[in-house]
């Protein structure tokens, strides 16, 4: 890739770069962030202006776990105005949500916001980014409001049967600031104060999946019934696939790899982030139809739309190998979900 000069310092190949970008990508594709870390460094070495590599990395961090890093990389690239801007904004507020800064969330776009308008596949993310945040930094000081003992941090009992009660009455907001409330590690709350909440129908079906993997989480070997759409299966929590395991989730996830994975990374990400938001309104009930064509060409569709594409139906369709009245029928559904709670 390169060769070492008299003084043992790496002569610079860029065009080594771009085939060291190639391998890292596949490897986030094949779930490897770790080796894909590896190359999009190495890459670097080779050519340190190359954006690709550096956004590559990023998204090599974020996979990996390596949040820290991914957040250093990424407020760098925003301040040297490396990569597209909004791209690596959208990667960065997820880091930062995920390392629970919600602060900096808020405080991050807001000042993007007043200095210039999101794009239009990125506004409606970034605005319910933003709600989530500012409830999560509610829910964080209400928390400390409900406290007994400041050294145990143990909620009441009281505060505890006001959070369950909004969790099957409340608002999607509501029903999720109640559970950032009883999620907390020595909270008393235990799995029979959740059966009625897992049956509800007045609860979100995204809050139930939630509170399943916080029991599958919580290692809870006991069973529990989850209802959703008026039908009901029992399941042992610790013993669940995770939520991107369900099927026909893993086909789904080949077949927009295959057809959006090289031509288009953007759109592809886009897709496999609605494709996550719906396992989880599904979870853990397979996905109905278990046509993987057709949740593929619905979700390939929908994303298409975020970017302001007006894509066709039949085209997409047939890209899939399923029949049109399939696809808009799911494409029809997946809209019905965004009006029931988040599918950004």
């Amino acid at each position: 890739m390169g060769q070492e000069n008299e003084k043992g310092k790496i002569i610079q190949f860029p065009g080594a770069a771009n085939t060291l970008v190639e391998r890292g990508l596949d490897h986030l594709k094949k779930g490897n962030p770790k080796e894909g870390v590896e190359m999009f460094q190495e890459a670097l070495a080779h050519d340190p202006d190359n954006e690709q590599a550096s956004y590559g990395l990023l998204l090599a961090y974020a996979d990996a776990g390596d949040l820290k890093e991914g957040k250093r990389l990424a407020e760098t690239m925003l301040q040297e105005a490396k990569g597209e801007y909004f791209e690596v904004l959208q990667v960065y507020i997820s880091i930062l949500a995920q390392l629970g800064e919600y602060k900096k969330v808020v405080s991050t776009l807001e000042a993007v916001q007043s200095e210039t308008r999101f794009p239009a596949h990125l506004a409606e993310p970034f605005f319910e980014m933003m709600a989530l945040s500012k409830s999560m930094i509610e829910a964080d000081e209400q928390s400390q409001t409900l406290v007994e003992d400041e050294e145990e941090l143990q909620m009441s009992s009281e505060a505890a049967d006001t959070a369950l009660h909004l969790l099957t009455s409340g608002s999607f907001e509501q029903q999720w600031q109640a559970l950032s409330l009883l999620k907390g590690e020595k909270s008393s709350i235990e799995l029979r104060d959740f059966e009625q909440v897992m049956k509800s129908e007045k609860t979100f079906p995204v809050i139930k999946s939630f509170i399943l993997l916080l029991l599958k989480d919580r290692g809870v070997s006991k069973e529990v019934t989850v209802v959703k759409k008026e039908v009901g299966i029992t399941v042992v929590p610790e013993k669940l696939p995770s939520f991107e395991e369900i099927e026909p989730v893993p086909s789904i996830f080949s077949l927009l790899d295959e057809h959006l994975g090289q031509s288009d990374p953007s759109l592809f990400n886009t897709a496999h982030h609605l494709l996550k938001q719906i396992s989880l309104h599904y979870y853990p009930f397979s996905l109905e139809p278990r046509e993987a064509g057709g949740w593929a060409a619905a979700i390939h569709h929908e994303a298409a739309t975020h970017f302001g594409q007006e894509p066709d139906v039949q085209e997409i369709a047939r890209l899939y190998e399923t029949n049109e009245s399939r696809c808009q029928k799911l494409k029809e559904e997946l809209q019905q979900l965004n009006t029931e709670e988040f599918l950004t």
